[in-house]
This record gives C-alpha cells, structure tokens and sequence, in this order.
C-alpha cells in the first residue's frame, strides 16, 4: 500500500509553479480551450510537470530505444509497482494454499 501512495503523491505535486499553475499557462497557451477538453489538457499538464513526470522523462533515454516516450515510462514504473503490490498481497495466500496442498497429499489416518 505504500508504493500505492508514494505513486499517487508523485502524480500529484510537482516541484515548482508549472504544476501549481497549470490551469494558467494551459488558458494562457491554449485560449480556445473550454470544458472538458480545458480539463482534459491542464491534467496532462499536471501530470508532465509531477514528480512522476519529471521522473518518467529522467529514465525516457533509457526507453526510447524501444519506442516509448516519457509517458510510456511513467506505465513501466507504475507496472512494477502494482507487481510488488500484487505479490505483496498474494503471498499469504500462496503460503496457505501450499500448506491445504502439502496436507491433502499426506495418507489419511485410519482409526
């Protein structure tokens, strides 16, 4: 669960005004934007100028050879993540179906 978070508050700060600003520089470059397509283009910038953001165009050197962009390296961080999350999660119950299986294949006990 904590990844979960640590995912969701460097999605959702950033690290200086671009980020805190965004509805003004989207309005500012982008005057006939309105409604949902307003939205749509401030959260994009939102998310450009996060943490994540920031962080996704850091590693987009290192996947671009494979034709991903910045964007495509915010999934692959997030991808791992969930992966952790999910093990973190299964792993008790693999330990306990493991035991169910161990005891079925032991001989029953005659009385």
């Amino acid at each position: 669960m904590a990844i979960s978070v640590i995912l969701w508050a460097l999605g959702s700060f950033g690290p200086n005004d671009k980020f805190s600003k965004a509805k003004e520089y989207v309005t500012q470059n982008n005057p006939n934007l309105s409604g949902e397509d307003l939205d749509h283009e401030i959260s994009s910038y939102r998310l450009e100028h996060s943490f994540l953001g920031y962080l996704g165009m850091a590693i987009e050197p290192v996947v671009e050879p494979l034709g991903y962009d910045w964007k495509m390296g915010i999934g692959l961080i997030s991808s791992f993540a969930a992966r952790e999350v999910l093990w973190e999660q299964w792993q008790p119950y693999t330990a306990l179906a493991m035991k169910w299986i161990l005891k079925m294949k032991q001989p029953k006990q005659q009385y």
